[in-house]
């Protein structure tokens, strides 16, 4: 999954479900997977801010 091809809204707090679009998608998408490998430059010794907002969009225990 390129992130770059995606429309992301920032994560505001509500549940993964309550978004729509490709935020809610995405959410789903990685929470359905089986493994998750991540492929991504550093930017100042830490992850991107899209990806660490894909974070923020999952729940804590899934």
């Amino acid at each position: 999954m390129d992130l770059a091809e995606y429309e992301m809204v920032f994560s505001d707090g509500r549940n993964y479900w309550e978004y729509d679009g490709d935020a809610k998608y995405i959410a789903e998408t990685i929470m359905a997977a089986d493994a998750i490998i991540i492929g991504t430059s550093t930017f100042q010794a830490s992850i991107p801010a899209t990806l660490k907002n894909i974070f923020d969009l999952l729940p804590v225990s899934f």
